[in-house]
């Protein structure tokens, strides 16, 4: 695992950081675009690109709405407190 990890921060995709003595990966940009073309080219090999896009349209307002639940449930009064 290491050593796929250090191939992919040789190519930009990943970086490691370390913080208070703890470390871990993080995707970059660079690696999200990768990411974003691998995995549309193995939608476009199966031809289901449009099923996943069609989907993700619908799912992303829930997501937000969720999110916002989420976030109020977890402030006091429901609001943010800056």
């Amino acid at each position: 695992m290491q050593e796929r990890l250090l191939d992919r921060e040789a190519n930009g995709w990943v970086s490691r950081s370390e913080f208070g003595g703890a470390g871990g990966w993080s995707l970059t940009e660079r690696g999200r675009a990768e990411g974003e073309r691998l995995l549309a080219e193995a939608l476009d090999a199966v031809g289901a690109r449009a099923t996943v896009a069609a989907v993700q349209g619908r799912l992303l307002p829930q997501s937000a709405r969720f999110q916002d639940a989420v976030t109020r449930w977890q402030m006091p009064n429901g609001r943010c407190q800056v």
